[in-house]
């Protein structure tokens, strides 16, 4: 995933998007800011909201078959874990699969001790089970920021997840024979669920989100508010497990402006997907952007402000 035609020379404000900052709902543990970012992909689907994506083993670890049976493009966004196959893996990038089509995705591995399949029902299928959680999801950013200053590379490294799945289950004294990461998940649930009787709606034009914290800021863009509204429930129930005030909510308006203006590294495309990436790179703001016909497809990063 090397790009010898690397640039650092533009950033997401030349390529037009624009933000807009529309309300704030105070938590115990951050605050989330609801934000409108245009030009979006909104023609795009999800594989969050469809699930018809086929995920499948190609018989390497690091690699996972995708094939796309709709009429549209889909977008598959990273940070999910998918479960199933001969261990749970997370997808390293997030990419659009056009319709009708099959392409092998970047992946890494979340269960470290499981090298088999469970059953001959979920021996070559994945199902998407949720996003890792925001912590997480920050910490993944980092890595694969690092890696690209290192090697020139946008990708994770397998021991550096290994070691943060097994510090979130020694964090949360979760006990996995398998190491697995999905055994987090499956605690989170009656956060998700406490998340969902809260029933926090975002307004009606947004389709993106800051979650503001003590330790920085969270923002995620979506081609809808569809999609977004997909996993509000799993941010609500993350800033529910930090028991710190709600954060001064004009921080995100300074993490916004460190966004737009982070110079934008070029990340070769994957074969066979569709789409333009590009790694920020800020001192104090790590992420990933995938542009779609010069349109915000999907765009994750993590701001220490």
């Amino acid at each position: 995933m090397t790009d010898p035609a690397r640039r650092l020379s533009h950033t997401l404000e030349d390529h037009g998007l624009r933000w807009e900052v529309l309300s704030h709902d105070a938590l115990p543990g951050g605050t989330i800011t609801w934000l409108r970012v245009t030009p979006a992909a909104s023609d795009l689907g999800s594989a969050m909201l469809a699930r018809d994506l086929v995920i499948e083993e190609t018989g390497v670890v690091a690699k996972l078959r995708v094939l796309n049976p709709s009429r549209g493009a889909v977008l598959l966004p990273q940070d999910l874990v998918v479960d199933g196959g001969k261990q749970a893996r997370v997808i390293e990038r997030s990419v659009i699969v056009p319709s009708f089509a099959v392409c092998e995705v970047p992946v890494r591995c979340v269960e470290a001790g499981r090298w088999q399949a469970r059953d001959a029902k979920t021996a070559t299928r994945f199902s998407v089970e949720s996003p890792v959680g925001t912590s997480t999801r920050e910490e993944l950013v980092r890595m694969k920021s690092q890696t690209l200053q290192e090697r020139n590379t946008y990708e994770l490294d397998q021991s550096k997840v290994w070691n943060h799945v097994d510090a979130e289950l020694h964090r949360t004294r979760c006990t996995s024979q398998t190491r697995s990461y999905t055994v987090f998940l499956s605690l989170r649930a009656a956060r998700v669920a406490e998340a969902r009787r809260l029933d926090i709606q975002p307004p009606a034009r947004a389709n993106a989100l800051a979650l503001v914290r003590p330790s920085g800021v969270w923002i995620e863009v979506f081609p809808t508010r569809e999609d977004m509204c997909s996993i509000v429930p799993t941010v609500v129930a993350d800033a529910l497990e930090d028991a710190s005030p709600p954060s001064i909510a004009s921080r995100a308006e300074l993490a916004i402006h460190a966004i737009q203006t982070s110079s934008l590294s070029a990340i070769a495309s994957l074969p066979g997907t569709l789409g333009d990436s590009y790694a920020l790179e800020r001192a104090g703001a790590d992420g990933f952007a995938l542009l779609y016909c010069g349109r915000v497809a999907h765009l994750v990063a993590t701001i220490a402000c």
